[in-house]
């Protein structure tokens, strides 16, 4: 039996369960079995590492379970090249450099890679948010830290994906350098640790590979334990087409609505900034028809099951709330009238 381990840190319970099959007893066949829960009888003798089966999800959206995420293809690809001589030779896995550095912009796609490289090389994923390990005293943070990579190990075959990685190895007043949590890590990431050497599941694969948007404050001590870096770039205007068309499938979208052309506008954008634009048309779009006419209760309920029309209109607003606020952020001055095409 092999726990899932994909959502471990947001609950105590594993939310998939996996059998791995030992011993199958009756007449045997080479092209494969059927279980019947009415003529199969299953016993369960105990539970064992082993690497997990690749299969899409069951529920949600098919973009965040594909092996071959949309607009995001190339830096799983990036991924799996990296990792997959790590797979197959596991002495001294740590050690022999089977850790990756994942950079790229914040909303950037970095957690659907990792979840499609992690099931492309049928490897459970262990996220961990470096927030979270982040103590009052430089004590209680390397505790923390002991702690997650001893219950990583005992997780092999898997990557320890620890998220924001730039918060890791900061004073409490954060314009700092804590050295005794920098030291740390590193000593963790190199596997020269005392409890690593005496793991059980030696033989199986456990990888790290850390994420960040913010290359430059991670210490230069602990970017060097990283031995590879991957970076998933903002998508080039084939590829937010090739998401736009995904993103979109499930939404009512209106005859008058150009993906391509929105595409082309939409220079820059991440996957997260899709996502933001997609979500403010629908907020238009339910504005709009809630205005246009007075509704019922009933109807109203109605609607929402069928789904708000997105049109082009919709895009544009919310493309221009998105742009406002862009400028915004970065301080760039206003100029009344202007429209981006």
């Amino acid at each position: 039996m092999c726990l899932g381990l994909s959502h471990y840190v947001l609950s105590s319970r594993c939310p998939e369960l996996y059998f791995k099959v030992q011993k199958i007893e009756g007449e045997e066949v080479s092209e494969g079995y059927v279980a019947s829960s009415r003529h199969t009888t299953l016993y369960q003798v105990g539970s064992v590492c082993s690497f997990v089966p690749s299969f899409p999800s069951h529920d949600g959206h098919v973009f965040w379970s594909s092996l071959f995420p949309a607009g995001l293809s190339h830096a799983v690809d990036d991924v799996c090249r990296v990792l997959l001589p790590h797979v197959h030779h596991t002495s001294d896995v740590l050690g022999a450099g089977g850790r990756v550095l994942l950079t790229g912009p914040k909303g950037s796609g970095k957690m659907t890679v990792m979840r499609a490289a992690c099931s492309r090389l049928n490897l459970h994923l262990y996220p961990v948010e470096c927030a979270r390990l982040c103590r009052d005293s430089s004590a209680s943070s390397i505790s923390r830290l002991r702690s997650v990579f001893s219950h990583a190990r005992d997780c092999r075959p898997c990557v320890l994906l620890l998220c924001h990685l730039d918060l890791l190895g900061k004073d409490r007043g954060g314009s700092g350098e804590d050295t005794r949590v920098v030291s740390d890590l590193c000593s963790l990431l190199l596997g020269t640790s005392h409890t690593d050497r005496l793991c059980v599941y030696r033989e199986l694969p456990l990888l790290v590979v850390a994420t960040t948007s913010r290359a430059q404050e991670v210490p230069l001590d602990l970017q060097s334990c990283f031995l590879h870096e991957v970076s998933v770039n903002p998508p080039t205007e084939e590829q937010r087409l090739s998401l736009l068309t995904v993103l979109t499938a499930p939404l009512p979208l209106s005859t008058d609505v150009d993906l391509a052309h929105l595409a082309r506008r939409t220079a820059g954008f991440v996957v997260g900034d899709l996502l933001a634009l997609l979500s403010g048309a629908g907020r238009i779009s339910c504005t709009r028809v809630r205005n246009s006419c007075a509704l019922s209760e009933e109807d109203e309920e109605g609607l929402l099951a069928a789904g708000f029309p997105v049109t082009a209109q919709d895009l544009d607003g919310a493309l221009a709330e998105l742009q406002e606020a862009h400028s915004e952020a970065i301080g760039a001055p206003k100029r009344e009238g202007t429209r981006i095409n």
